[in-house]
């Protein structure tokens, strides 16, 4: 990307961690049971999930993030913390929750997934950056 090239080693850790911290956001303990409520779902029909292909595909999704995340990160020169958190705020704000608040409103899904949802892309955005900024 523009002449960047990102520590791959580092971009699949990154990926790691988003998969972990959506594993935990949607877990009974967390969110996970709320959000079912709001779905509309039960314990079974959580069990048809293929697990492996969902983490799978998550991984491989993070990995996209992560590579577009690291490339902004380089491309503006960010160099505290603080920067790297708030840039990835931004693009948060500006691509992740005005797609899913727009999806829920077409699709009549209730706000509170789209809430959860969208708090679960923030943490993990956050995190992939502080992992992406501190060590890349």
């Amino acid at each position: 990307m523009f002449g960047f090239t990102p520590n791959f080693l580092l971009l699949a850790g990154a990926a790691l961690a988003g998969v972990v911290i959506g594993y935990l956001w949607y877990a009974p303990f967390l969110f996970g049971k709320l959000w079912m409520k709001e779905k509309g779902l039960t314990e079974k029909d959580t069990q048809d999930c293929n697990m492996p292909k969902a983490a799978s595909m998550q991984f491989a999704l993070n990995v996209v993030v992560g590579y577009v995340l690291a490339g902004m990160l380089a491309l503006t020169f960010t160099a505290s913390l603080g920067d790297a958190l708030l840039l990835t705020f931004w693009l948060w704000l500006g691509f992740n929750l005005t797609r899913e608040v727009t999806t829920t409103l077409w699709a009549k899904n209730p706000l509170k997934v789209a809430l959860i949802d969208s708090a679960g892309s923030l943490a993990t955005m956050l995190v992939m950056g502080a992992i992406l900024f501190q060590w890349g």
